[in-house]
């Protein structure tokens, strides 16, 4: 899996020299490089347990509480208040109002990517932020996500969200039959097949129709999807790089659609190797037994996110700082494809040497259950 990654991003480089001279892409490059594997591999390494990934789940969400009522401020006063604070007033955009309030951006450079990276706390919050904790924190905590994602008044994040907490309330619903995901994922594709069969739209104009507040957006995403798949097919190996796309002289330049971006910018191998790991930690994270409760909340909580994240995909665009977190993310997970820390067949919590008596292995606190092997980094 992590050569999917490492694969992916190298091929990255080479469809943009395939595309342009090389002075033009060193610069854009190295930048994509580091937002795309750095993140990911950050994540990689330096979260490797639940504890970890608990902390930066409780980091996360301080700083949403923080932005909180700045969002609130900046959609009642209509002024991008923090942006003033912090002297970058111009990155502020103004893309109208939403049932009359401003599109809160806080510090981002769009709403689209405040909405983006609040609403992916939902499922964090909800599993892992309030693990351990009382039934009050978790409500708090979902309060305080769900009002930021509103002030976003974005219909990728307000879809992220509501995907979310559609599998939370599954996952409540169904906690006791074992099969519950497998029949979830039965029941979305017969959904899928019969929407197709008695519907005049495609499914994925459906989806976007009731997705999006206004129907000339829905539509602008259907002509996005329809000539971004045809400049797909134009350019399959290498992709368009960094040059505009083909479209109506009247259709903006703006793609509504991570999914279809990076296939249309570095090629269909990019997005074949992308698509491929996180379907394979997906699929081993799922599979991988977890007795410990802490494990099984950090695993909750980011399959319930990611979830989120990559059906919202298909009708937002993530880039710049969101995209390197959702990466973070995704290498944040990798330690559970393990099982945890808790993993293990055996009971013994201690490793033997040759030389002295049993000591303790690294990292592990009193009471856990583990055995040397659940140190080794997992193979991918």
């Amino acid at each position: 899996m992590d050569w999917c990654m490492v694969g992916a991003a190298i091929w990255a480089v080479i469809s943009l020299l395939a595309n342009h001279p090389v002075g033009l892409i060193i610069e854009p490059a190295g930048a994509h490089t580091i937002e795309f594997l750095g993140a990911y591999l950050l994540g990689r390494i330096t979260i490797r347990s639940a504890d970890d990934f608990h902390r930066i789940v409780k980091v996360f969400f301080m700083i949403v509480l923080i932005m909180l009522p700045f969002a609130l401020m900046e959609s009642i006063l209509h002024r991008p208040i923090l942006l003033q604070l912090i002297g970058q007033n111009s990155v502020a955009v103004d893309i109208g109002t939403r049932m009359g309030l401003r599109r809160a951006q806080t510090a981002f450079e769009h709403p689209i990517l405040f909405g983006a990276f609040v609403s992916a706390g939902l499922g964090l919050v909800w599993y892992s932020y309030a693990f351990g904790g009382s039934a009050l924190k978790r409500i708090f905590g979902t309060c305080v996500i769900g009002v930021s994602t509103m002030l976003s008044l974005s219909s990728g994040a307000l879809m992220a969200f509501a995907v979310q907490t559609v599998f939370i309330a599954w996952e409540w619903a169904l906690k006791s039959y074992k099969r519950r995901w497998a029949v979830f994922g039965w029941g979305a594709a017969a959904a899928y097949v019969l929407i197709d069969l008695f519907t005049t739209a495609s499914p994925f104009h459906v989806l976007v129709r009731y997705a999006t507040f206004s129907m000339q957006s829905s539509y602008n995403r259907i002509l996005i999807w329809q000539y971004g798949m045809q400049n797909i097919w134009d350019n399959p190996l290498f992709g368009l790089g960094l040059n505009d796309w083909v479209r109506p002289r009247w259709m903006s330049a703006s793609i509504d659609n991570f999914w279809l971006l990076i296939a249309m910018r570095y090629g269909l191998p990019f997005f074949i190797l992308v698509v491929f790991a996180l379907i394979l930690l997906i699929w081993r994270i799922s599979r991988m037994p977890m007795p410990n409760p802490s494990d099984r909340a950090a695993r909750a909580a980011f399959l319930t996110t990611f979830g989120g994240i990559a059906l919202a995909a298909g009708t937002v665009h993530y880039w710049n700082g969101v995209f390197s977190f959702i990466m973070f993310l995704i290498g944040s997970s990798v330690w559970m494809i393990s099982g945890g820390v808790s993993h293990s067949s055996q009971s013994d919590q201690f490793t033997k040497n040759d030389q002295g008596p049993a000591r303790r292995a690294p990292g592990l606190k009193s009471g856990d259950i583990t055995n040397a092997r659940s140190y080794n980094r997992p193979k991918t």
